[in-house]
C-alpha cells in the first residue's frame, strides 16, 4: 500500500543520515592501523575515529562513486573490507556514480546546489587541501581520511553567569558549518530579542557560503500575550533585519512565522549541523555595542546530528533522530502559522 511505503520512508529517513562518500574514503578509514591512532597527539583522535566507524555501521546511508557491480564485487571478496560487507548486507550502500563524478568535476558548484537538510561528505585524500573550502562554501561537514573528525561528535556547552562579560563569538563555534537555521522562541519578536538576534547573526552568518542561506524565525504576537508586538510591528522589524543582513550576505532568505498555539513553549535553535537547547532565549546577552553582559544564569547545550546520546534511558541513540522529531514538530507549526509556506530545506525535507 502507498501508506505503508510512505511510513517506511519516514522511518528510514529518521533512522539514517544521508552520506556521500568516495569509495576510497570508505576503504582508507578502515585500513588505518589502530597503533597509528594511538601514536597521535591526543587520544581524542583515536576516539573520533572509532565514533566515525560506529556512525557508518549504525547511523548512515552511503552513496558512493563506484558502480553497483563494483560494490557487490568488493563485498564478495574473500578478504574484503568488513565495513563494505556490512553496508551491503544491511542495504545501506548504493551507487551514485554520476552524482559523485559531478562532485569531483566541480565540487563547489555541486555542493552549493544541494538542498538536503542534513548530509555528510567524505572525499578522497586528493581533496584534503581544499576540503575546508568545500565545507565553508556548502555549509555541510566535508572530510577526508586525513581530517580531524572530533568536531562531528563534540557536545558544546556554554554557561552564562548574571552580569558576566560575554560575546556572541561562541555561537559561531556552536553552529559552523551550516547553511540553514531555524530559531523558534515564543518571545523572539520582542524588540530586545530582535536586537540580540541581530548581534548574534553578526557573528554566525557564514560569509563564505555560496548556496542560499535560509533563516526561519518563529514566535508569538500580541494575540497570544499583551506585552508582545502586533503582526504589523513584527513585519516591519523583520524588514529592518533583512536590510541589515543583506548588507552582510546577499544570498540570504529570511522568513518569519507567527504561531500562537499553547504547545509552542520551548526554545530551539536548529541548523543542518547542530541543535541548541537554551535555558534562556537569544536575549540572554544585552544587545549593547559595548559592555555586553549576560542577563541571568543559564546554559546553552548543542549537539551534532552524528553524536550518540542517551534518550529516554536508552544509550546509543544518534542525535539525528531527535533533530528529525523536532523538525517534524516545527514543520507542523509552520504549516499552521500566519505564513504557512517555507523554503528552508530543514523544513521542506521533513
Amino acid at each position: 500500500m502507498e501508506y505503508e511505503s510512505i511510513a517506511k520512508k519516514l522511518i528510514d529517513n529518521m533512522k539514517y543520515i544521508p552520506a556521500y562518500f568516495n569509495f576510497s574514503f570508505l576503504e582508507s578509514i578502515t585500513q588505518k592501523k589502530f597503533d597509528d591512532l594511538l601514536d597521535s597527539d591526543t587520544r581524542s583522535k583515536a576516539k573520533a575515529h572509532l565514533e566515525l566507524i560506529d556512525l557508518i555501521i549504525e547511523g548512515i546511508n552511503v552513496k558512493t562513486d563506484v558502480s553497483t557491480e563494483e560494490i557487490k564485487q568488493k563485498a564478495e571478496e574473500k578478504n574484503g573490507n568488513p565495513l563494505i560487507k556490512h553496508l551491503v548486507k544491511s542495504l545501506r550502500i548504493s551507487s551514485a556514480k554520476q552524482e559523485l563524478i559531478a562532485v569531483a568535476n566541480n565540487p563547489i558548484d555541486y555542493l552549493k546546489n544541494k538542498k538536503e537538510s542534513v548530509a555528510l561528505y567524505g572525499f578522497s585524500d586528493l581533496h584534503h587541501r581544499i576540503v575546508n573550502e568545500y565545507q565553508l562554501q556548502s555549509g555541510y561537514h566535508c572530510i577526508t581520511s586525513l581530517s580531524g573528525w572530533e568536531e562531528l561528535f563534540i557536545e558544546q556547552v556554554e554557561t552564562f553567569k548574571r552580569n558576566e562579560m560575554k560575546s556572541w563569538i561562541f555561537a559561531k563555534r556552536f553552529l559552523e558549518p551550516h547553511n540553514s537555521i531555524i530559531i523558534a522562541d515564543p518571545y523572539l519578536f520582542k524588540e530586545k530579542s530582535l536586537e540580540s538576534l541581530e548581534k548574534m547573526f553578526a557573528e554566525i552568518i557564514p560569509l563564505n557560503i555560496k548556496c542560499t542561506y535560509h533563516v526561519t524565525l518563529i514566535g508569538y504576537d500580541q494575540n497570544k500575550k499583551n506585552d508582545l508586538p502586533s503582526s504589523q510591528k513584527i513585519n516591519n522589524d523583520i524588514k529592518k533585519l533583512q536590510v541589515y543582513m543583506k548588507k552582510k550576505l546577499n544570498n540570504i532568505v529570511i522568513e518569519h512565522h507567527i504561531y500562537n498555539d499553547d504547545e509552542f513553549h520551548d526554545r530551539y535553535i536548529i541548523t543542518n549541523n547542530a541543535c541548541i537547547f537554551s535555558g534562556y532565549g537569544v536575549n540572554i546577552l544585552k544587545a549593547e555595542s559595548h559592555n555586553t553582559k549576560a542577563v541571568k544564569d543559564s546554559t546553552w547545550l548543542a549537539f551534532k546530528p552524528f553524536k550518540k546520546i542517551c534518550l529516554n534511558g536508552m544509550q546509543g541513540t544518534f542525535f539525528y533522530k531527535v533533530m528529525f522529531e523536532k523538525l517534524t514538530t516545527i514543520k507542523k507549526w509552520v504549516e499552521n502559522s500566519s505564513c504557512k509556506n517555507s523554503t528552508n530545506p530543514l523544513i521542506l525535507h521533513q
